[in-house]
């Protein structure tokens, strides 16, 4: 029983089958639709009428602000550190 478990655990990764790979896509795509529904659901607490064109200009960015939650700007500054970091990273090898 032993002999089985090790011959078992030696087969080397031949790769995904047809159906595991449909399963990841369809995994993939659900999380992309909960994030656009995410996304929707935040820009419809933004949304609102706009009565022209003045006002709008005045209130999206408050509005957009109100929208946000304390997560999305933690993501969101996150991936401009990431960005950024690697520029200066970069910018520093270039100089060494």
């Amino acid at each position: 029983m032993e002999q089985q478990d090790a011959q078992i655990d030696k087969k080397p990764f031949k790769g995904y089958t047809i159906d595991e790979l449909r399963y990841h896509r369809a995994m993939t795509l659900a999380r992309c639709e909960v994030a656009k529904t995410h996304a929707m659901d935040s820009l419809s607490a933004v949304g609102g009428s706009i009565v022209n064109d003045q006002t709008a200009k005045r209130n999206v960015f408050g509005r957009i602000v109100q929208g946000i939650d304390y997560v999305d700007y933690t993501v969101m500054g996150y991936r401009v550190w990431k960005k950024i970091s690697k520029i200066l990273q970069h910018r520093h090898r270039e100089k060494e």
